[in-house]
């Protein structure tokens, strides 16, 4: 046999949802992540708010991304074959070289 649980005292409960005016109670609120309140407290003034932060930290993203890329795509790139050191050749190869006589 099933044990039934008293579900009748639901409805009384003291909290309510708040009407379309109101903020919704603090405990629903997330906190505010670590990094944008790192980012407005050493701004030094420039970011004032939760969204200013965000679009900040995307710039920085997107930033870092474009660097990031740019090095890895410099990496891979074929760098122009140098030829070894002939000491012949230095002052540009014997066939430059003027016979005395």
């Amino acid at each position: 046999m099933r044990n039934k649980i008293d579900l009748s005292d639901i409805g009384s409960s003291e909290t309510t949802a708040p009407s379309p005016g109101e903020s919704s109670p603090s405990r629903f609120q997330p906190e505010t992540p670590t990094l944008v309140r790192w980012v407005i407290k050493f701004s030094g003034g420039l970011v004032e708010d939760e969204r200013q932060a965000d679009y900040v930290l995307i710039g920085f993203t997107l930033l870092i991304t474009v660097i990031s890329l740019f090095l890895v795509f410099n990496i891979f790139k074929e760098s122009p074959r140098q030829e070894p050191y002939n000491p012949d050749t230095k002052y540009g190869g014997e066939e430059n070289i003027q016979q005395v006589e």
